[in-house]
C-alpha cells in the first residue's frame, strides 16, 4: 500500500471493531486465505478460523491496545495489550505481546501475527496447571466440548464464555 496514513487507519479502524467483538466488521479486514499466529503457540488460517479466534475473544471480553507502530510498506509493526476476563479470572491483569506483526495484501490483513512475551506465557500455563484435570474430573461434558483429545483448547464465543465461568469456580476451590 503506498498510503501510511491510509494504512495507519486501516490498523486503527481493525482494532477498534475488534474492541466491540463487532466480528462481521473484524472479518472483513481480513483476505480469505489470511493466517492468524500467537507465535509458537497457536496457528490458524482461512477467515473462518480466524472467525473463532475474535469470537472467543468476545466471549472473554477482549480489550486489546496496540501502539508504538512502524509502518513499512504494507506492514505494520508494533506492541499489542491483551486483556480479558480468562487472564483476570486466573490473577493477570494483562499479557504482552512487545511483536504484533500485520502485513497487508490488496487492503486486507494477510497476516496477523503476535509474539507473548515468553516469560508471562510460563506464568500463565504455570497458573492453568490443573484446570484441564478437574474439568475432566467436575464437568466431563465441558471437557469434550472445550478442548480436543490432545488438551488444546477449542476456540469459539460459548467456549470462551464457559471457560471463564469454569476458570473462576476453579480458582475458588
Amino acid at each position: 500500500m503506498d498510503d501510511p496514513k491510509g494504512l495507519l487507519n486501516l490498523v486503527e479502524a481493525f482494532f477498534v471493531s475488534a474492541n466491540q467483538h463487532a466480528v462481521e466488521k473484524i472479518m472483513a479486514f481480513f483476505n480469505d486465505d489470511a493466517e492468524f499466529e500467537l507465535v509458537g503457540l497457536y496457528r490458524v488460517e482461512g477467515k473462518d478460523q480466524i472467525r473463532n479466534v475474535f469470537e472467543y475473544d468476545a466471549g472473554v471480553h477482549t480489550k486489546l491496545a496496540f501502539s508504538r507502530f512502524q509502518i513499512d510498506g504494507d506492514t505494520v509493526k508494533g506492541c499489542l495489550i491483551e486483556k480479558n476476563d480468562r487472564l483476570k479470572a486466573i490473577g493477570f491483569k494483562k499479557l504482552d505481546l512487545p511483536i504484533c506483526v500485520l502485513e497487508f495484501r490488496g487492503g486486507r490483513i494477510q497476516k496477523f501475527s503476535a509474539k507473548a512475551d515468553e516469560s508471562a506465557i510460563k506464568k500463565i500455563i504455570e497458573a492453568l496447571q490443573g484446570f484441564l484435570p478437574w474439568v475432566t474430573e467436575n464437568y466431563p461434558a465441558d471437557r469434550t466440548r472445550l478442548f480436543t483429545s490432545e488438551g488444546r483448547f477449542i476456540y469459539n464465543r460459548g467456549n470462551g464464555e464457559r471457560a471463564v465461568k469454569l476458570l473462576k469456580e476453579w480458582k475458588k476451590g
